[in-house]
């Protein structure tokens, strides 16, 4: 990794976080800069919440966490369920997205009524649900890049709780 950085014109990177990691293999510091995400702004803003869970046959009557991301060890999908079968029934959990530990998601929304497994959503659908929800969870285990959903989700005005981890804190 060094070397290809190292004859690198320029290395482009997605937080500070990871400008810092680049740094410290001893790449100088001229050739690293950071590509700062961003997101349409006329397709990810605030939707009304109440229209949106009607939308998306939600209930109106209960607190929405969603998960959006790779359903894979690294992003925290074990503990988020480990924490959704001990939470309140008042309290639903939305899963969107696809991967390794579909399966293990699955069986946890077939067992438990306050987790439901949506599936991969398509990028232009999730504004809808950032709009129905009540927060956003990104519970990674490991040192984020960079968490795009977490942007995504502000924009449309969803809080978000994320775990301290690489750049996770400097997307918020």
């Amino acid at each position: 990794v060094k070397f290809i950085y190292s004859n690198s014109n320029k290395v482009l990177t997605l937080s500070l976080q990871s400008k810092r990691e680049i740094l410290s293999l001893g790449i100088s510091k001229n050739r690293v800069s950071v590509f700062t995400y961003w997101v349409d702004q006329k397709k990810f803003y605030p939707r009304a919440k109440t229209a949106s869970r009607k939308k998306l046959k939600l209930p109106t009557n209960k607190f929405i966490c969603l998960f959006v991301g790779r359903l894979v060890p690294v992003k925290g999908i074990q503990e988020l369920m480990e924490a959704a079968v001990m939470t309140r029934k008042n309290i639903l959990f939305l899963v969107a997205g696809g991967g390794p530990m579909e399966d293990f998601v699955k069986s946890v929304s077939a067992t438990y009524e306050n987790v439901i497994f949506l599936g991969p959503i398509d990028n232009s659908n999730l504004p809808r649900y950032y709009s129905a929800s009540d927060v956003l969870i990104v519970p990674s285990t490991h040192e984020e890049g960079f968490g795009r959903v977490i942007i995504e989700a502000l924009s449309c005005g969803l809080p978000v709780i994320g775990a301290k981890r690489g750049a996770i804190p400097e997307a918020m």
